[in-house]
């Protein structure tokens, strides 16, 4: 198959650099250059773009300008932004309209890296009409209780990046756009930060500020917040999926290097479900015709959908940067067997047992009687026998609220 990719920059230089740089691609992917804005948006109208590659600073139209009117008439193009790193204030307002930043004089190496994983990452959907979702997605609201808190003590004087980074970590969308501006190209990180004190700390007051004002990712919800759903509910959950996966990986390996990741990971491993909650189709009356309750097991979801929330949040954050393993431990969360290569303890099973003994304890079987454990997995890994002594360790200390620090 045949990708087309449209490359968008105002100095004539700089497009004739991109073209010797993705000579090797010529026979993989179509590829447009254009200088302006406005020769961009005509290339839409007779050609599908999978991937939009701009600069940010233009005369006329600039990057982030183009990208909201891509982002409107072709939701599923990829979007991409190269900027420098003195266009920080201009960049901070495309964070609901690009998936990825790459920053200024990018090789060719990274170009065509950044465009292949984002290509690459549409295998795990199986509906095209449910990629437009995704990818047409401005942002990902946010509705919980800690909101407020958040912009009071950004509001503060004395603001504490402690509490800051505290409250931060407390919900799952705010987590999840901090990490995706930290580790965007734009800011040249020498590695992943997937430590969230690191990554408020190493932001600053005043760009996580702008973040909640130029990109309006932390404003309030569309989001159903009601009996059917509660975003409060689903942040609790998340959290004691983090803490408990980092207390089964830690006590199984005797490693925490990996700590920082589980955490994150066990906080993302349900963000598919945010995007679904607003497909039409994904409630299901069960049982009593007035009660209505959100799909929970992955076959339903592949049955109305064709893909599942586990893959709806995995393509998510691989767009937006996050690390392969994290983004392999929310794509199996549910159905670690259906992973490639060999089959040993690693972050998703830590994910999935976490998961799985949390809705066995709450009662949240997909049917009657039903373990959410993949059982053929579990002994191919060798750890049944460890099963009960992580179930009494949920009992004693996560469920109770007395979680590890993380």
């Amino acid at each position: 198959m045949t990708y087309n990719i449209l490359f968008v920059d105002d100095e004539i230089r700089i497009i004739r650099g991109i073209k010797r740089m993705m000579f090797d691609m010529q026979s993989d992917w179509e590829m447009f250059f254009v200088t302006s804005g406005q020769e961009a948006l005509e290339i839409f109208e007779r050609e599908k773009i999978d991937v939009i590659v701009s600069d940010m600073r233009m005369p006329g139209m600039d990057g982030g300008e183009l990208l909201s009117k891509i982002m409107d008439i072709s939701p599923e193009t990829i979007r991409i932004i190269l900027s420098g790193f003195s266009e920080q204030e201009a960049t901070l307002r495309t964070v609901k309209v690009a998936q990825q930043f790459i920053s200024k004089p990018a090789n060719g190496e990274i170009l065509v890296s950044t465009v292949q994983r984002a290509l690459d990452l549409r295998r795990l959907l199986r509906n095209e009409s449910l990629e437009r979702v995704i990818a047409g997605t401005e942002n990902i609201f946010t509705n919980s209780k800690v909101h407020m808190d958040i912009i009071k003590e950004l509001q503060r004087p004395d603001c504490s990046m402690t509490k800051l980074a505290e409250l931060v970590s407390q919900d799952v969308i705010i987590v999840a756009n901090i990490l995706k501006m930290v580790n965007s190209a734009f800011f040249g990180l020498p590695k992943k930060i997937v430590n969230i004190q690191q990554a408020v700390s190493y932001l600053g007051i005043n760009t996580i500020l702008a973040l909640f004002l130029h990109s309006e990712l932390f404003s309030k919800a569309n989001i159903r917040n009601d009996k059917i759903f509660s975003i409060d509910s689903f942040n609790e959950h998340s959290m004691k999926v983090a803490a408990f996966a980092k207390e089964i990986y830690v006590s199984y390996t005797g490693s925490s290097i990996l700590a920082d990741d589980i955490v994150i990971a066990g906080i993302l491993h349900d963000i598919g479900k945010l995007l679904l909650l607003t497909i039409p189709g994904y409630y299901k009356n069960k049982n009593d015709e007035n009660v209505t309750r959100v799909y929970r097991k992955p076959e339903d979801e592949y049955t109305i959908l064709n893909s599942s929330h586990s893959e709806v949040g995995a393509y998510l954050l691989g767009l937006w940067g996050f690390k392969d393993n994290i983004v392999e431990a929310v794509a199996y969360h549910h159905n670690p067997s259906k992973m490639f290569g060999k089959k040993e303890f690693n972050m998703v099973s830590a994910i999935h047992i976490a998961e799985a003994l949390i809705m066995n304890r709450n009662n949240l079987n997909y049917d009657d009687g039903e373990n959410n454990l993949d059982m053929d997995y579990i002994k191919e890994i060798g750890v049944e026998d460890k099963i009960e002594k992580w179930e009494r360790y949920f009992r004693e200390y996560i469920e109770n609220g007395d979680m590890n620090e993380q």
